[in-house]
């Protein structure tokens, strides 16, 4: 065993350790689970390079959803801030018909 790998466990222990106590506490967790180091090490970029081909058992997958399923953003005025088809479903939902056929009439 080379005396590099002696400095060099610690040392990557402490790293993963902090980005995994991150992880936990952005999701409001007290411990560290081995999902919280998946996400730790996936997010940062040397570490993932590092162990780019290590699997961590119970880590899971990292989160992945494709842009076209993603909400559209709108414009950013106080206008555009709910969609008209948005809007008019709350206002149905509340109870407010009146209102919901004033809309449809363009009133």
């Amino acid at each position: 065993m080379s005396w590099r790998s002696v400095y060099l466990a610690p040392v990557l222990e402490y790293l993963a350790a902090e980005l995994a106590g991150n992880a936990a506490r952005d999701n409001k967790k007290t411990r560290v689970v081995p999902r919280h180091i998946q996400l730790a090490v996936r997010n940062d970029e040397e570490l993932s390079k590092l162990l780019g081909a290590v699997t961590i058992a119970s880590g899971g997958v990292m989160p992945n959803i494709h842009n076209l399923l993603l909400p559209k953003k709108t414009g950013g005025g106080a206008s555009n801030r709910y969609p008209c088809e948005l809007y008019m479903w709350w206002v149905f939902h509340n109870g407010n018909h009146r209102r919901w056929k004033a809309l449809e009439l363009g009133r």
